[in-house]
């Protein structure tokens, strides 16, 4: 079946309490939540899948444990590139007849550009062994995805530290970070890299790796890459941090809740101006986007110009690239 760019539908464009928990039903049936399988992978290229029959749920614990894991990881994926489907046979069993014996279910894919990707046994076999478990659930759409689509850094577009060290940490392994000073405000930081992945993934776009080719370029030609080339890929992506910790935004003289900060080489560069939130942002404001957008090709078209060689010390005692 052909889609038409008219039926795609990105997870972004529903209402945010959906966006929160980042999953939508795939069905043939009409409702505010639904689309069909086929809008869900025009609009979101990469997705995970889950097909189960809700009327087989009760009392069966192995696989209430595999549904209730799957929404545990959609919900750790909000924000991200992943976005994901539910299909309840019991309405839909066609859809899941396309990919999987029904009487497995509960079951889940990934699938990458509407194409299902075939997962081998030795990355099926920690599935079975803890069912639900989230973060094997999470190890799993990682290592599928990590060839063709990079470390889950990649995946996820954005992150959320709430410590000095943690954010030092990104600083160190990145040569521009985005990063936004929400204080202790978990809607700033909701809001923040709900802005950050309608940037990236939104119809303008957004790059996201400094110079050179675009970010997954591999190294042999078949997705292969050697552990320097791997951390010289994440050095050059774009990293976006919501920064939730108001000694950590203190340090950085950073005291309104909702500030934006480019860094180059770990340095903020106050020279490409202050972004604020609004007092009254919500997670889906359009002005966010833009400002991410903005704020983010300012600093890789600095970034690009200049190697972490070229920082210096201001006349204020601050940090900032010379080009």
């Amino acid at each position: 079946m052909v889609v038409s760019c008219v039926d795609a539908r990105s997870i972004f464009s529903f209402p945010v309490e959906i966006r929160k928990r980042n999953y939508v039903r795939l069905s043939t049936e009409m409702c505010d939540e639904c689309m069909t399988l086929e809008s869900f992978y025009a609009g979101n290229p990469l997705g995970f899948v889950l097909f189960f029959e809700h009327s087989l749920m009760g009392g069966h614990r192995y696989k209430e444990a595999i549904v209730s894991g799957w929404m545990e990881v959609c919900k750790e994926l909000r924000w991200s590139r992943i976005a994901c489907g539910l299909v309840d046979m019991v309405t839909d069993r066609a859809y899941a007849e396309r990919y999987i014996d029904p009487k497995t279910a509960p079951a889940h894919i990934m699938v990458r550009d509407g194409q299902p990707l075939m997962a081998l046994k030795h990355q099926v076999d920690p599935l079975l062994k803890k069912p639900g478990d989230k973060q094997t659930m999470l190890n799993h759409v990682a290592d599928l995805l990590k060839d063709h689509d990079g470390a889950m850094g990649n995946l996820t577009l954005s992150i959320q530290v709430e410590n000095r060290e943690a954010f030092q940490s990104v600083l160190e392994k990145h040569k521009v970070v985005i990063a936004s000073f929400v204080h202790e405000d978990q809607r700033f930081a909701d809001s923040f890299r709900a802005g950050v992945q309608e940037a990236v993934l939104g119809s303008e776009g957004l790059q996201t790796s400094v110079g050179g080719p675009p970010w997954m370029t591999s190294s042999d030609g078949k997705g292969r890459r050697g552990k320097g080339a791997s951390k010289a890929l994440e050095r050059s992506r774009v990293a976006f941090v919501a920064v939730k910790s108001a000694g950590v935004a203190g340090h950085y003289k950073q005291e309104v809740p909702g500030s934006m900060t480019a860094f180059i080489g770990g340095l903020p560069q106050p020279g490409l101006g202050a972004e604020q939130m609004s007092e009254k942002v919500k997670p889906g404001a359009e002005e966010v986007a833009k400002t991410v957008r903005r704020l983010t090709a300012t600093a890789m078209d600095m970034a690009s110009h200049a190697d972490d060689a070229d920082v210096k010390r201001n006349d204020k005692g601050s940090k900032s690239v010379e080009l």
